[in-house]
């Protein structure tokens, strides 16, 4: 009877075993000295590559050479830390892998001077467009990886640019907001709004930039046609109630309406026609960008991500986060943020969590398909379809390429 009883238990664990569905690894890429991967990478279908920043640090052959950013090397001593400049620097670059195999196709040529918040790259009609912490906006041929076209704005570029059939849209941080011709390259206009570090787009015939906790509509000639400034409160670091929320996440539209966070904990629908909030739906925020999809809106929270309906803001679902890691107090945790971008394909939701994992979702029964666990976080960036793959970075300064 016991051996019975033992059987069928061993039966009932196999089963379940080979019930659940999993994924593996195709490839991983060590991206060099970079801390983070907080970059969403870029796959070109056309060239089957993946395009990511890879940093190295390099000796400077003369020690006289000017870096503006140079590697320190850190030495404890009490009471306090002491830093030396070494003689080396961060050299980032550009990097194409051939998506199947991880292997590498080109690298561009210095084009960032440090090791993150570099600016992600987008890919147009065979160029690969990119902003960088040397002040320059790039435009790359996509085949070679050589450099066809640069313009320096004067200010390190955080922002995403926007590119589209006749024009190339970026912000730095100084606050200036460029406008060129694609084709023929002529600057347009140069606009002074504020420091900008979101992406900036072109929807519907007009011009959108995040100044702060203001939404500019500018027209393109350069002139201000209308704006959405937020005056909701926050606390900032000192436990203050402050008003005028900083918008935190990038700008999603549909049809005459853009989505976004704020510091506020709200995610607000804003009448692009109107320039007034339709509604706002107070939420556990994370870092994430909302993602709209089949009239709903998807967004991380601090412990998963919720689907709220796009027309009223009511949640709908939860997709939860559930997997175990050590947070800075050294306390075990299970499930974490989702700070970066979703995926939506196929009516799946992917995205990656601080706790370590990459979740894929089935949007119909709302079920977890599998969980892709590695050993850092996944955090301010998001994963892509590679064909038959997903690629994703993470902290340990990787990249993976996983089977969907």
């Amino acid at each position: 009877m016991n051996r019975k009883k033992i059987f069928l238990f061993i039966l009932i664990i196999v089963i379940f075993l080979f019930s659940c569905k999993k994924t593996s690894k195709i490839w991983q890429y060590n991206l060099g000295e970079t801390l983070k991967v907080q970059t969403i990478p870029l796959f070109v279908k056309e060239n089957n590559i993946i395009v990511s920043w890879r940093v190295d640090i390099v000796e400077l052959e003369n020690s006289n050479e000017d870096s503006r950013y140079v590697v320190p090397k850190v030495k404890t001593i009490k009471p306090g830390i002491s830093m030396k400049l070494q003689n080396k620097e961060f050299q980032a670059k550009l990097v194409a892998l051939n998506y199947k195999n991880g292997e590498e196709v080109w690298k561009t040529e210095k084009i960032g001077e440090s090791d993150q918040n570099l600016s992600s790259p987008v890919h147009y009609e065979g160029k690969i467009y990119v902003g960088s912490d040397n002040n320059k906006i790039y435009e790359i041929d996509s085949q070679t990886g050589k450099i066809l076209w640069s313009y320096d704005t004067g200010s390190w570029i955080y922002a995403t640019p926007f590119v589209n059939e006749k024009f190339i849209l970026i912000g730095n941080e100084e606050g200036f907001l460029y406008l060129w011709r694609r084709d023929s390259k002529e600057l347009i206009f140069k606009k002074k709004l504020g420091y900008i570090e979101k992406e900036s787009y072109i929807y519907k015939n007009n011009i959108y930039s995040v100044v702060d906790n203001i939404i500019y509509e500018i027209d393109f000639e350069g002139n201000i046609t209308n704006k959405y400034k937020v005056m909701d409160s926050y606390l900032n670091f000192s436990n203050e109630e402050v008003m005028g929320a900083q918008i935190v996440s990038n700008l999603e539209f549909f049809d005459n309406y853009c989505f976004f966070t704020a510091k506020s904990e709200y995610l607000y629908k804003l009448n692009l026609k109107t320039a007034n909030i339709t509604w706002k739906k107070e939420i556990d925020l994370s870092f994430s960008n909302p993602l709209y999809k089949n009239k709903k809106i998807y967004l991380g929270t601090k412990n998963g991500v919720v689907e709220i309906d796009s027309i009223d803001g009511d949640i709908l679902n939860h997709f939860e986060t559930n997997n175990r890691w050590i947070d800075f107090n050294m306390r075990f945790r299970n499930g974490g943020p989702v700070n970066g971008s979703l995926m939506i394909e196929n009516n799946y939701l992917y995205f990656g969590s601080y706790d370590y994992s990459l979740y894929k979702y089935n949007l119909e029964n709302k079920k977890l398909v599998w969980q892709y666990k590695i050993k850092h976080h996944i955090d301010r960036t998001g994963p892509i379809s590679a064909n038959e793959y997903i690629c994703f970075g993470a902290d340990s300064h990787h990249l993976y390429l996983v089977e969907k």
